[in-house]
């Protein structure tokens, strides 16, 4: 059974959302068959995906990801962002990127709008990670949206840095572009497995510490209308 065709299964079981993507990590994840495509097929491909479905199972995919390597962009990614971004020009799929450590946000921008992409509908993953509020601000300068994912590692210190850094984004202006996500793939940060902080950080503990610094309605809008301006598919 195929990972993605369990996504309907866990939903209902979970009564929750789940949006898939398709799209391309950076090099170092990217299949073996990606260098053997033209630059065509590998457009047909993600397009195919997007109209028709993924696999056997045709599921639509909510989103496009590319990604970058750690303060490079490498020949095949910069193929990749090209490629991508004249998909998203002719879909309009939202695209969410890997900035790894937080790194070649603007390079990715600028291969993206060269492009022809849409980067009000661009989100810019880990970004928190370069812990560098001016970056992240001429980053949303550009048009694009960021998201704040690396939560929940310090809870020494109930995350101090990320609460510092998005109190400072609101004051300057920028809680339009903040999107707060949990990037938490790894069983040591479930409950259920006796990891912490488990998922309901974001909503519960990361809430309390932020609420008396940026007031709910930026909380929410980081939570709630951030994500959804981004994922919007506009025809």
């Amino acid at each position: 059974v195929s990972g993605i065709s369990l996504h309907p299964k866990i939903a209902q079981a979970a009564n929750v959302n789940i949006l898939c993507i398709t799209g391309f990590h950076k090099e170092k994840f990217q299949p073996k068959w990606l260098p053997e495509m033209s630059n065509q097929e590998i457009y047909d491909f993600l397009v195919h995906e997007i109209l028709d479905g993924i696999g056997f199972d045709k599921i639509k995919p909510a989103a496009m990801k590319l990604g970058t390597s750690y303060n490079a962009v490498t020949e095949s990614e910069k193929r990749i962002i090209d490629i991508e971004g004249n998909v998203q020009r002719d879909t309009h799929i939202p695209i969410v990127t890997h900035c790894d450590q937080g790194t070649m946000g603007v390079e990715q921008l600028k291969g993206l709008k060269a492009a022809g992409a849409d980067l009000s509908h661009v989100c810019l993953s880990h970004v928190d990670l370069a812990e560098d509020v001016d970056y992240i601000e001429r980053l949303a300068d550009m048009g694009a949206s960021v998201s704040f994912d690396h939560i929940g590692r310090h809870l020494a210190d109930h995350d101090a840095l990320r609460v510092k850094m998005l109190t400072r984004l609101v004051a300057d202006g920028y809680g339009d572009r903040v999107c707060l996500a949990g990037d938490m793939g790894r069983k040591k940060y479930y409950l259920a497995y006796g990891g912490k902080p488990g998922l309901r950080y974001i909503l519960t503990n990361l809430k309390n510490d932020l609420l008396p610094h940026i007031g709910n309605e930026a909380y929410e809008k980081m939570v709630n209308s951030n994500p959804q301006k981004v994922l919007i598919r506009e025809a």
